[in-house]
């Protein structure tokens, strides 16, 4: 079932593998299978679909043992970097790569070898082999994997550092080859290592936005449009159509920006991005915290622990009197209720005067019936802000309780 999943791409199956210790019987036949394999051609295994997930998940399970088995194992995984690609069409420039990382099924190998690896064996592998192809690894279209997978499991600060300072030098690559998971895994990387690296700063660059632009920032990121093209768009916005009625200022979102945005938030570094967030229109608010892609960013906002209260309290005072819009869609009842969460008591009566005013609507549908559920507004409706925050403190208590036992 675990091999199953693995080749599938199905969720939980590296979970399970990381809560699964073999014991007796199973670790017996783990290690002579390991045996058996070693006997056969691994290397040649791992380059099939059925034999890539096979090796990835004994990769993992063996890890949950240690032994003899693992280590010989990994040594011969670890020799598969000697056989070099020089033909890969497009990357000739870069000489020749580990064809091991190229193909999309050993890599799924290489992937699990970097997870079980100890700090000196990766610090070891990413010194020799790939420490100096960071940058094509990270364009090339299965490469790219494995740079995210080393940035996740980075052998120290100082390697994460230096895989980071290469990918924010190609940035505009990256983006216009749409990796964006290595961008994602980048920004994630300085939250979890505390670098130094400014990747928003050189995202700014990268759009061409100039020094003294402090709003443009997240709509850019968001449409994943440049400075220029974005400015000729809104322009464009600003004439009337053909029978002279105004044009909407449409804001254009986009899954890649989305992806990006929700890292950086949780990330914290919002200096260049608040005005952007706290300064949209109703009608911008209205769209990006209904659509399925952009919503994602917004609550990441709105949830993040990095994100100062005082931003989060600018954007839900621009958004409270929408708030009856989004509780009544699958996206922006998710929005409400962690906009309710981040308000202080004021904006939460703002909050709840709108719903409550929108009663019928707000019920009459199944998220909305849900934002007045989670939100108390029963409770608001006979006894105010002091009987939402009685109730919280009664389920908080509960809560407790349930877990105490």
């Amino acid at each position: 079932a675990v091999v199953s999943t693995q080749s599938t791409g199905e969720i939980g199956g590296e979970e399970l593998l990381e809560t699964t210790t073999p014991h007796g019987s199973l670790r017996r036949a783990l290690h002579k299978f390991t045996k058996r394999l070693l006997k056969e051609n691994p290397r040649v295994m791992m380059e099939t679909e059925q034999g890539a997930p096979l090796v990835s998940t004994l990769l993992l399970l063996l890890h949950r043992t240690e032994g003899k088995a693992l280590v010989q194992l990994k040594e011969v995984l670890l020799n598969s970097f000697s056989q070099k690609e020089t033909e890969y069409p497009g990357f000739e420039k870069f000489g020749a790569l580990p064809a091991v990382v190229l193909d999309s099924k050993s890599s799924f190998v290489i992937q699990s070898l970097i997870k079980v690896l100890s700090k000196e064996e990766l610090q070891e592998l990413y010194r020799k082999e790939l420490k100096s192809l960071i940058v094509p690894l990270s364009l090339h279209p299965v490469g790219n994997y494995t740079v995210q997978t080393l940035l996740e499991c980075a052998p120290g600060k100082a390697a994460a550092e230096e895989i980071v300072t290469q990918v924010v030098g190609i940035l505009e690559d990256l983006l216009a080859e749409s990796a964006t998971g290595v961008v994602v895994t980048s920004i994630k990387a300085c939250h979890r290592y505390s670098l130094s690296v400014d990747v928003v700063g050189e995202l700014r660059k990268a759009f061409h936005l100039p020094d003294n632009d402090t709003t443009l920032l997240f709509r850019c990121l968001m449409s994943m449009t440049t400075h220029d093209v974005l400015l000729e768009k809104m322009e464009a916005a600003k004439k009337p159509t053909q029978s002279g009625k105004p044009r909407r200022d449409r804001f254009e979102a986009t899954l890649i920006g989305s992806l990006i945005l929700q890292a950086i938030f949780s990330y914290g570094k919002i200096d260049q991005l608040e005005e952007g967030v706290c300064g949209l229109s109703e009608d911008h608010i209205v769209y990006l915290c209904t659509n399925v892609q952009s919503s994602h960013a917004i609550q990441a906002f709105l949830s993040s622990l990095t994100v100062p209260s005082s931003a989060k309290h600018r954007f839900i005072k621009s958004a409270a009197f929408v708030m009856d819009k989004l509780a009544v869609t699958a996206p922006g009842s998710h929005i409400v209720e962690a906009a309710w969460i981040a308000a202080d008591t004021e904006l939460k009566a703002t909050i709840a005067q709108v719903l409550v005013d929108k009663e019928q609507a707000v019920r009459g549908c199944k998220h909305g019936a849900i934002v007045w559920r989670n939100c108390h507004l029963k409770e608001f409706r006979t006894g105010g802000v002091q009987a939402v925050e009685d109730s919280e403190r009664r389920k908080k208590r509960k809560m407790e309780q349930f877990l105490d036992l």
